[in-house]
């Protein structure tokens, strides 16, 4: 029994939703949030990402529509969403690197007197993490593509057979 393409996409956006959680909630908390409002930013983003993430895979399973006009539309929503949440990532992903990377007092001391290595560790992770979620993000927009000009094509070509058979 294989898994369609619809529950490939859910699965790739429910590993998508759990790294964007742990993200948010473990490896993107290295500071207090009154001290680094890039912090704050990537973890609203990462956590509406998850949010965002999971709505899309159960709707999978909870929406169908029967009129493929409906399903375009659908489709694209959901491409537009996709590019929009994986814009969102990297522009938080960007500043998060340059808000707690702290150049200017890693000039006067070091940083490892002020974090733990898990913190500075942590920094790391998280912007993995990100760039993780992106790609996957990334993967998925291209399957919901294909997935969009196949059926443009098909529905393109039926309409063709069904005026030739009208004639």
């Amino acid at each position: 029994m294989l898994i369609s393409r619809k529950e490939i996409i859910s699965l790739l956006l429910f590993f998508t939703a759990i790294i964007c959680v742990v993200n948010a909630s473990i490896f993107a908390n290295i500071l207090p949030l009154y001290i680094s409002y890039e912090q704050l930013a990537h973890q609203v983003v990462t956590a509406g990402t998850a949010h965002i993430c999971l709505l899309y895979a159960f709707s999978t399973w909870f929406y169908y529509s029967n009129y493929s006009r409906t399903r375009l539309q659908m489709r694209l929503v959901f491409v537009i969403m996709l590019l929009i949440l994986m814009l969102l990532n990297a522009v938080s992903a960007y500043f998060f690197a340059k808000g707690v990377s702290f150049e200017k007092l890693g000039e006067c001391m070091q940083l490892t007197f002020l974090f733990s290595t898990f913190a500075i560790a942590s920094k790391y992770v998280s912007l993995g993490m990100s760039i993780t979620s992106i790609l996957i993000l990334l993967v998925v927009l291209i399957v919901i593509l294909v997935t969009i000009i196949q059926s443009r094509t098909r529905n393109q070509h039926e309409n063709i057979q069904s005026k030739v058979e009208a004639q």
